[in-house]
């Protein structure tokens, strides 16, 4: 009787004993599993913000740069407009075709100028915001004769109470979008739009082109949607492409919490 006993104590406690290890293996493995997790939100968060550095450093450089180009360089111009005006006056007053063909010139470098200096600061989005930097984009690309370019407001007018650097991002983007349009799509047309998913609080933008569009993933990432893809991260944004056989078709998704005022403006545009 005594062995049976200590045959039903032994296997009770073998159960417990591997209960215990099993029970120590699981929550082992759990807190394994949170720390893998934990480190990799940490790299995430670290190349997000690393990535946050980086291109607010080339914003910064940027606007250095275009500002060094509009004082410095711009007035190197106009000095030498005034120089070139003084004196090709006398030695040209007989060819006045000469004379003008070198203002002409002259002129041009300086339209060249502004607009790089431009493309640099972002002078726009200081002085006016977002919305109005963005027609004024879309105002120097149509007047280049590339294509025609429609900003539908009619679902939500652009944001006007965004950050300076959700801004600067946004309207980057939409550089690289239509310099994209630009060299590859041979399009006639890009249409833009915005709205707001009260649902997901997201601001949603949709650019679309009437081009000949992308044909490969290969094609795709060629075309610096990598660097599209690493400025949203910045603001924890996202894009999803719309496979179309015909033209290019982009939809942005942009965190965006909607203020009273804004549902205001809303209200009443609607």
């Amino acid at each position: 009787m005594n062995i049976y006993l200590y045959v039903i104590v032994a296997m009770c406690g073998s159960f417990l004993l591997s209960v215990a290890l099993l029970l120590f293996y699981l929550r082992y493995k759990k807190n394994l599993l949170h720390q893998q997790f934990r480190i990799q939100n940490a790299e995430l968060e670290h190349q997000k913000q690393l990535t946050q550095v980086i291109i607010h450093s080339q914003e910064q450089e940027r606007k250095r740069i275009g500002k060094e180009l509009h004082d410095d360089v711009g007035n190197s111009l106009a000095s030498l407009r005034l120089y070139l005006d003084k004196y090709m006056y006398i030695a040209a007053q007989e060819n006045r075709e000469v004379r003008e063909e070198y203002k002409k010139r002259i002129s041009a470098i300086f339209q060249k100028l502004r607009m790089i200096s431009h493309q640099l600061s972002v002078v726009e989005i200081e002085l006016f915001g977002l919305r109005e930097a963005m027609f004024i984009l879309s105002e120097h690309i149509e007047q280049s004769g590339g294509f025609t370019i429609t900003i539908d407001e009619s679902a939500m007018k652009i944001p006007e109470d965004l950050s300076y650097d959700t801004s600067v991002i946004i309207y980057r983007v939409f550089q690289e979008l239509l310099t994209n349009t630009i060299k590859h799509a041979q399009a006639t047309s890009v249409d833009i739009s915005f709205e707001y998913l009260e649902d997901a609080a997201e601001l949603l933008i949709h650019y679309a082109d009437n081009g000949v569009g992308i044909s490969s993933k290969k094609k795709l990432h060629g075309l610096g949607f990598k660097n599209i893809e690493s400025r949203l991260q910045v603001v924890n944004g996202r894009f999803d492409m719309d496979s179309k056989k015909a033209g290019f078709s982009i939809k942005l998704f942009i965190p965006h919490k909607m203020t009273v005022t804004e549902h205001t403006n809303q209200a009443v545009s609607a």
